[in-house]
């Protein structure tokens, strides 16, 4: 027996992530001669190193995903899962196995590096999640597949018009989204400022989101307004359109002003016409006087002259008047009357 037997072996939890005999290790100050060389065998195989690309793989819900795992010594069965369940199953020497159409896989190996790409087609909201490729007996590495949702964006009125002046509103609906959709706007093709709208989110089933958004704009003058919705794995935001049509402002007219013009000519005309009645009446009464004037004149002529000729005829029956004098106060009262009556122009 030797006078100094090896020490007790002293295992010890290895921090390297691992596979097989390299999850345990020696300490270097308590193995023998025949496990330092287990060791390093084993330490070999922990060198190297499966990588997975990309970390972080956002597609749109029914787009493809694709994933490439590298490894660069010699393998034997490389299994690709998704959340954990085996999806596809790819062997050095035959290649691919697999019973699901959704999951291909492509060759792009080198002579020092093998690396085979997993093509994920259709991607389902359930996909979301880990995906993982095990290379058997060398490394396991994980990924995480995000699947988002585009949905719909609508201009609820796609024509507007307004008056110059006026706050117009216009109002887009965007829903079926995930994750909920960013929001924005542009005028005649310009963004619109953040503070010009607004923006409210509505959780709906199946993890769905659903946002309107309300957009104030003064009119000044005609405009096209595009109300804009995206996601991060949409590279185009979807687009709906809208066009204001601004109509001059109108000029009203003040009623007081016109209450009382028309008043004022209604009054004028009324006067008028009450004159114009008046001096016809006026004149009337004044031909009509003018002639009784005249007949009573003649009337007088014709009595006079009836006198003249005949030196017995009286025409007043009172005695002790003469001829002349009692024509001549006859007459004399007759013109009194005419006068009191008649009234020259």
């Amino acid at each position: 027996m030797s006078p100094h037997p090896d020490p007790p072996l002293a295992l010890y939890r290895s921090p390297t992530p691992g596979f097989g005999c390299c999850r345990w290790g020696l300490r270097d100050n308590e193995m023998g001669p025949p496990l330092r060389i287990l060791l390093i065998l084993c330490t070999a195989g922990a060198l190297a190193e499966v990588q997975l690309d990309p970390q972080m793989a956002t597609v749109l819900r029914g787009a493809n995903a694709t994933f490439n795992c590298s490894v660069d010594q010699q393998w034997v069965v490389m299994i690709w899962l998704l959340n954990g369940n085996v999806v596809l199953t790819v062997t050095k020497d035959y290649g691919i196995l697999s019973n699901d159409p959704r999951f291909t896989a492509l060759n792009y190996s080198t002579d020092t590096l093998s690396i085979w790409e997993i093509n994920i087609l259709g991607v389902k909201r359930t996909d979301m999640g880990e995906v993982t490729c095990d290379v058997q007996n060398i490394q396991k590495v994980n990924a995480q597949l995000s699947v988002q949702v585009s949905g719909t964006v609508h201009i609820t009125d796609i024509n507007k018009t307004a008056t110059h002046g006026e706050l117009a509103y216009f109002q887009c609906s965007a829903l079926g989204w995930y994750p909920a959709p960013i929001i924005s706007w542009t005028e005649g093709g310009s963004l619109a400022s953040a503070d010009s709208y607004n923006i409210s989110i509505l959780p709906v089933g199946q993890d769905l989101f659903d946002s309107t958004s309300t957009l104030g704009i003064v009119a000044s003058n005609s405009i096209s307004v595009t109300c804009l919705a995206a996601v991060p794995a949409l590279t185009t935001p979807l687009a709906s359109s809208a066009f204001l049509t601004v109509e001059a402002q109108p000029q009203y007219i003040n009623l007081t002003v016109v209450i009382a013009v028309t008043v004022t000519v209604g009054a004028v005309l009324l006067l008028a016409i009450i004159i114009i009645i008046v001096v016809c009446c006026y004149c009337q009464r004044k031909n009509s006087t003018h002639s009784r004037y005249e007949d009573e004149m003649r009337k007088a002529q014709r009595d006079r002259g009836q006198g003249a000729d005949n030196l017995g005829y009286s025409a007043d029956s009172r005695a002790g008047e003469s001829q002349p004098y009692r024509l001549k106060n006859k007459m004399y009262k007759r013109l009194k009357m005419l006068r009191f009556v008649h009234h020259p122009c």
